[in-house]
């Protein structure tokens, strides 16, 4: 054997058992590119997304409202989704998604039956995964007949299934969700498991960072964000408003151009019937997405806007008529006014807005609205009626005193 062979022997026999050495795999040019597949068309790409949102925001039910759609159970009138697929929920709370899915369809806003529904939609218990039992999971749905097929003319593409899991503490063993390098190699694995070697999209729901509870997606994070929003395909952020209860799903981080950057969540309430623990039949009110709108963020920040004048209109409106109230009573209980005039104390304007614990100002604004409603009487005194009062009641009336004030539910002057 020559000297050469000899080496390469050597090589060979030193490189047995060991992994292959990595070799960069170029991308070859194309003729035509291929489009950004979507799950939902212009807003939610295929691939690994996160949905973000305050805890009791309502994430799980936005995410029904979004299994609803990608299913094609339910379709809107503003996007479309082309392409549908089965939506498989990892999830704890597997009963309030049944009450949503049962409320949906009571109240009508879908015309499927329970059964086609729970057909498309399916329910998993969830499970803290470790990293190797990702990768068990993942092939548990590549194998599992999940594909759903499409149809364009004589053209057929199946679909694979859309996996969520709500929540990321439910399903992933974390021990602490702002620990970067723990949650960057989770969701590096989730990503490479699913969507790399499967083409599984998925949506992970996580919370956002608790200082920011409210607010624009521009100024939101989700926990662990360096990690998350670092491996993510997609960002997508559930928020609502401190004096508004509408919900928005805003985009953040995406690698697409957006036709619908903000959806609003229209919802609505209706009594869905279950049993107790006695078998017995009750009704009690769930909470469902019956509509969802594309909006815009000055369309949102607009109506942000006149939801908190509204609910600042409405807490004047409710301190004004507390102050009314109090006003018309302590006129109607005024000591001495109610009994006999040998007891009378005349109620001046300084007195009677003293009653209420309000700004003065306000009080004395109410007070003229009264006697402008006609609730209120106010009669100028004269020497003449003080003279009368005196001799009537025995007591004088003090020099200050020019106006004296009377309900209107009391008939004739208090002088005559």
């Amino acid at each position: 054997m020559s000297i050469i062979a000899k080496k390469l022997e050597i090589v060979k026999s030193s490189n047995e058992g060991k992994p292959n050495k990595y070799r960069p795999e170029v991308v070859a040019p194309v003729k035509i590119i291929k489009a950004t597949q979507f799950v939902l068309d212009g807003f939610m790409a295929s691939g690994l997304a996160i949905l973000a949102a305050s805890a009791g925001a309502g994430k799980t039910t936005a995410e029904v409202a979004l299994a609803m759609r990608i299913t094609g159970l339910i379709a809107d009138d503003f996007f479309e989704v082309s392409i549908k697929r089965k939506v498989i929920i990892f999830t704890e709370h597997a009963t309030q998604i049944e009450e949503i899915i049962t409320a949906t369809l009571s109240d009508g806003a879908c015309n499927s039956t329970y059964e086609e529904v729970r057909q498309k939609i399916i329910l998993v218990n969830s499970k803290r995964m470790n990293q190797e039992e990702i990768q068990d999971c993942a092939d548990f749905i590549e194998k599992g007949n999940f594909d759903t097929e499409n149809l364009r003319g004589l053209k057929s593409y199946m679909a694979k299934p859309f996996v969520i899991f709500d929540t990321s503490n439910a399903n992933f063993d974390i021990e602490n969700e702002n620990d970067s390098q723990h949650i960057g190699s989770l969701i590096a694995s989730i990503k490479t498991e699913f969507f790399v070697k499967r083409g599984i999209p998925s949506l992970l729901v996580t919370h956002t960072a608790k200082t920011l509870k409210n607010g624009d997606a521009e100024s939101l994070s989700a926990r662990g964000s360096s990690a998350i929003e670092g491996d993510a395909h997609q960002i997508i952020f559930l928020t609502t408003g401190k004096n508004i209860a509408t919900r928005y799903l805003e985009l953040g981080k995406h690698r697409f151009t957006a036709k619908i950057p903000t959806i609003k969540l229209i919802s609505g309430v209706h009594e869905v019937q279950a049993l107790d623990h006695f078998d017995d039949l009750i009704s009690y009110p769930v909470t469902y997405i019956s509509k969802l709108e594309a909006t815009t963020k000055e369309e949102r920040d607009a109506e942000r806007t006149k939801a908190i004048e509204k609910a600042k209109d409405i807490k004047a409106r409710e301190s004004e008529n507390e102050i009314r109230c109090e006003i018309l009573d302590a006129m109607e209980r005024w000591a001495g006014l109610s009994q006999s005039l040998t007891d009378a104390v005349i109620p001046t304007k300084e007195q009677v807005i003293k009653k209420p614990s309000k700004a003065r100002k306000l009080v004395g604004e109410v007070f003229e609205a009264l006697i402008a409603e006609g609730h209120i009487y106010g009669n100028e005194i004269d020497a003449i009626k003080k003279n009368s009062f005196k001799e009537k009641t025995g007591k004088g009336i003090h020099n200050s005193i020019k106006t004296y004030y009377w309900l209107k539910t009391r008939e004739g002057d208090f002088f005559e």
